[in-house]
Formats: structure tokens, sequence, C-alpha cells
């Protein structure tokens, strides 16, 4: 059997970055006669280092040698180890004191619910006169920004201050959590050595090793997990072909590269959109079902209407416009012959929108959300016009939830709800390309709504890495994406012990099973392992059964809920060549959604 050298892709990688019309592969010149002498050399440098360097304490001895040595090794491979980074949250300081507050960048010392140190991250200097506006029942307050003084992921919000920098007027300090950024640990040996092996050495970004690589390196702490889609990859769907006309043909042409990727955590942030506005450069087309209703006008369902394509019997007989009148402003229809049949209204209109985009449309700024990578809408609800702040009604969201064949499209998309999250191009969600809107039902037009929502705004700058030019192989179309999110959510009740004075509340078993599902990187999840994770962590026992559910948020828009009590599977399905909602193990992952958590202490325990 033929050796397999494993750096010969790299050395492929690197003549076809240079030139791409040589060729490469087995049984050529290049291959045989440059390509596996070198090899040779390049997998016992690699990966037999201790043969290199004569000491016995190659890279494979990662448990056992310093940090300081696997470094001077791995410095030889101009792969660095990633140092780990720092988080960063705000928090508001709280007053009783109206005077000038100045303090220098990092003289503030806080801390978090699990002790670590946080200080402030730039001069904080708040006028007399600024403070008296900002305030909080009877006392003022002023916001700061933290960033840890320890390396590390899964950072707590900030509750309390240093009594070595207690100044006067301080009443109290309070973290925002939604503004968490984690940090990430240091790069243990271990990590390094793995990390190394899947390079390769590659350090360009035209082959799989090679964006796995890269992307780490010039990003750490920001990438905790990639996965490329590209050519013949079934999941990929930028790359179909089209005719002059712009109609798909279903044919995969290639040259174009999807890398999925996993952060951290996502940003929950807010977008307040004042006075809801038609659209009118932006046309949807919409079936309504109506009962005619005599000569009395009968709404149709969405206004104002561009055009009217036609209006039908349920039975499909086409009506003669001159049975019917419709007022475009409106929306309405009435018939002229006193009917009381059933109607089908085939019609285009402008839509109430909220646009999602990079990039506003020109005199749409104060309408479009642009905080991307956008993944999810947690909330909408209106505000008060006067005072801008909510009013306690929570609009609901169209239909949408269940799906159909793959390719087919949705069912159970009803017209009841406020608003309907929309998908102009699907093969560009969850990137920095999106185009996206959300749209209100007309009585909701003139009024001022907060979006509350899931975004990865780190992969804008990684975005702009891989299509920029220098950093790139010309002969691919890369696009970075966040994977496909499935919100896991559930419902228990458990049993904690008297005797365990550390046993987790409820909060703390809503935060650890939130842990878990960040971290789980499995393609099916598991109930019993979250069950016995909660063991290990001070849960005594389970009163109730948990009742799970995965919302899969496809590409195109739709929702599709995956309820069960014991595993909850990534659809893995034969897609076809063409699809809206391309998905499979590969390219879903899991992270948390809605935990609601009873804790009883047992007091016989």
């Amino acid at each position: 059997m033929p050796i397999e050298f494993r750096s010969i892709e790299f050395l492929k990688s690197t003549v076809r970055e240079f030139n791409p019309r040589i060729a490469t592969g087995k049984g050529t010149g290049m291959h045989d006669l440059v390509f596996v002498p070198n090899a040779n050399i390049y997998d016992a440098y690699l990966f037999d280092l201790e043969g290199a360097f004569g000491d016995g304490s190659g890279m494979d001895q990662y448990d056992v040698i310093s940090e300081e040595r696997m470094d001077a090794l791995a410095a030889n491979l101009l792969i660095p180890r990633i140092e780990g980074s720092t988080g960063a949250q705000s928090a508001r300081m709280l007053v009783d004191t109206l005077q000038d507050y100045t303090l220098g960048e990092g003289e503030l010392l806080v801390e978090d619910e699990d002790g670590n140190l946080w200080e402030n991250s730039a001069l904080i200097d708040v006028p007399e006169n600024t403070l008296t506006t900002q305030r909080d029942g009877i006392f003022y307050y002023f916001d700061a920004e933290f960033v840890s003084q320890e390396k590390e992921k899964e950072l707590k919000k900030i509750v309390s201050i240093q009594e070595s920098t207690i100044f006067a007027g301080y009443i109290s300090v309070t973290g925002d959590e939604s503004s968490i950024v984690d940090g990430v640990t240091r790069e243990t040996n271990k990590e390094l050595y793995l990390r190394i092996n899947e390079a390769v050495a590659a350090r360009d970004l035209t082959t799989n090793r090679g964006i796995k690589t890269v992307l780490p390196t010039n990003f750490p702490g920001t990438v905790t997990e990639i996965q490329p889609i590209g050519m013949g990859d079934p999941e990929m769907m930028r790359d179909i072909l089209t005719d002059f006309n712009g109609n798909k043909i279903n044919l995969h042409l290639g040259g174009y590269t999807d890398i999925h990727l996993k952060t951290p955590s996502l940003q929950e942030k807010e977008a307040d959109i004042l006075a809801l506005e038609i659209d009118t450069d932006r046309e949807q087309s919409r079936t309504s079902s109506r009962k005619l209703n005599g000569t009395t006008p009968v709404y149709i369902g969405r206004a104002p209407i561009v055009t009217v394509t036609s209006v039908t019997t349920s039975g499909g007989l086409l009506l003669d416009p001159a049975d019917y009148v419709i007022d475009k402003t409106l929306g309405t229809i009435v018939s002229t012959t006193g009917s009381n049949e059933s109607a089908l209204i085939y019609y285009t209109y402008n839509p109430i929108a909220i646009d999602i985009a990079r990039i506003p449309v020109a005199g749409r700024e104060d309408h479009t959300i642009t905080d991307l990578v956008f993944v999810n809408v947690i909330s909408v609800e209106e505000l008060d016009p006067a005072t801008g702040e909510p009013i306690g009604n929570i609009l609901t969201r169209n239909g949408g939830y269940g799906q159909a064949a793959y390719g087919m499209g949705g069912y159970g998309r009803g017209e009841d709800g406020d608003w309907e999250f929309k998908v102009d191009n699907p093969h560009n969600r969850y990137s920095m390309l999106e185009k996206s809107y959300i749209e209100f039902a007309p009585i909701h037009v003139g009024k001022d709504v907060r979006v509350t929502f899931h975004a990865v705004p780190a992969i804008e700058s990684i975005h702009d890495f891989c299509r920029d030019g220098d950093e790139r192989t010309n002969s691919a179309d890369i696009l970075p994406r966040l994977f496909v999110p499935m919100f896991i959510s559930g419902a228990i009740e458990v049993e904690t012990a008297k005797s365990n004075s550390s046993a987790p509340d409820a909060d703390a078993v809503v935060a650890l099973i939130e842990k878990f599902v960040r971290d789980y990187d499995g393609n099916n999840f598991e109930l019993e392992l979250v069950m016995k994770y909660l063991f290990d962590n001070g849960v005594y026992g389970m009163n109730k059964c948990f009742e799970w559910s995965g919302e899969l948020h496809h590409m195109n828009g739709t929702v599709q809920v995956i309820k069960s009590k014991e595993t909850i599977s990534i659809p893995d399905v034969a897609l076809p060549k063409d699809t809206d909602k391309p998905v499979s193990p590969r390219t879903v992952r899991f992270h948390p959604g809605t935990f609601n958590v009873t804790a009883t202490v047992r007091t016989d325990k």
C-alpha cells in the first residue's frame, strides 16, 4: 500500500495559489517528482520533531514538556499559541451624590459573581450637569465599560466593587448581562499540538485545513469551531448555476466555499424603530381567501395594493373584473353583483417593514437593523411614543412553524399575528450578505417598536478578512457565516438536599443547563446527559421529566419545532440540488433557548 503523506495537501495548495493551472494530481511530474520527495521532509519535520531536534521532547509529548518548550517548537512552524483574551461588559454605577465623577483607565475595580476582577477600560468622566439627567428613582447613575483581568470564558455579571476603590456617593454596581462578551482561556499544549496537526502548516484559505488554521490564528478567541462547506458538499447552494434570465437550472458550478463558524456566545441586542412605515420600493405577492359580502366592502389582508393579478372563485373559475371593485389604497374588495361567494384574490402590495442588512437602502436608514450576523428575533414590543419605553404590549409572530418536505416550502403560515420574519436570499442567511426583513400587519403602521434579537457582530471582521483579495485565493468565493442555529428549550422540576449548602437554586440550574447546551458539540442532543450533568452539579433528584423542544431556524426564515423527552436530533436527510433550507449535522449547532426550572429543597436529605 503506498504511503499517504500528510503534507502533500499543503504543497498542492501552495502551488495552486501560485498558479491554479499547474497539474498536481497523482501521476504528474509535479506530484511524483516534487511533492513526494518534499513530503518526506515535511512529514518528519511537522510530526516527528523529536527526530528533528534530537532531544526526544517532540510536540507529541505535550503532557510533559513545558509551555516554553512547546512554544519554541511551534515557532518553527509559524503557528503561535492562542494566548487567550479578556472578556468585556458594561455596568451601571448607582450614586447618591450629585458631583463630577472622574476615574482614570483601570482605576475602578469591580468583581463578578465568580469573584473575577474587572477594571474600567477607558477614562470615566461624567460632569455633574450630565448626571442630573441620569436618574434611577431617587439616585443618579452612570455607565462604564469594563474588561476582565483574567483570560477566561463563561464570565459572569459584575455584582460588587472592590473596597479599595469605593468612592464618595457610591451606592451599588450592576453588570449588564446581555453585554457580556466572553473571554477565551489560553490554549493548552494539547490544544496547540492538535491544531498544528490539523494545519499541516497551511497558511492560506484554499484548503479545509488552511481555513481551520488561518482563522483561529487571526481571530483568537472569536472562533470555537469551523466547518467549511464547498464544491460537492450537499449543503452547498450558493453555486447553483443560473441561465441568462436568472432562472436556476439546478446545476452546481463550484468555486464557492461557505465557512460555518461557532462563536463563544450570541449577543442580545436591541433596536428601537420609530414610526413604522410602508416600504413603497418593495413589493410582495400574496393570496387571500375572502367571502364576498354583497355590496359591503371586505378587507383583503394587506394594503396598499400595487397590482391585482386575478380573482377566482374557490372552485377556480376566473371572475370578470366587472363583477368586483378593488380599492387599492384601502385594500378592500366589493362585489358589483351583490354576490356572497368565496373568492381567491392574487395580488401584490407594499409591506410595512423593518429591513435587516449591513448597508441600508438610501432613505431606509432609520428603518434598518444593521447589526449582523442577525440570528433571530427574540421579541418585538410596542413603545410609548412620548417616553420611548415599552408599554407592555408584546407583538406576536405570524405562522410558519412546521415544515413540509425539503425544498417544498412551509405550511402553517397563517395570516394571524402582528409580524413575520422573511428572508430575501436564503443562501446568504446568517452571513454579512444578509438581506431580510420583518413585516408588520397594517394596523401597526406609524407605531414605535423595540426589536430584541440575537446577533454575532464578531463575524463582520472575519467576513472582511476572508473576502480581502490579499488574504484569499482568487479562485474561490469564500463566505463566513454562523452555523444554522437550533435553540433548545425545556421545563423541569428538580430537588436539592437541605444538607448540601452549595446546591444550586432554580436560577443556578438554568445557568447550568445553558452552559451545557452552549458547550454541547454532538449531533444528537441527549437529554439523559443533561440530567447526569445536573446530578454531578448538586441536583439531588427530579420530580418531573424534562419536556424539551428544539427550534431549528432554517435559512428561509421558517422555524421547525422538534419535540422529544429523550433525544433531539439535527435533521439528516437527502438534500435536493436546490433548496432554500439546506441543513445537516455538519451545519447546525445548538444554542440555549428558554428554560423553566422549579427547584424544591428536600428537608429529609
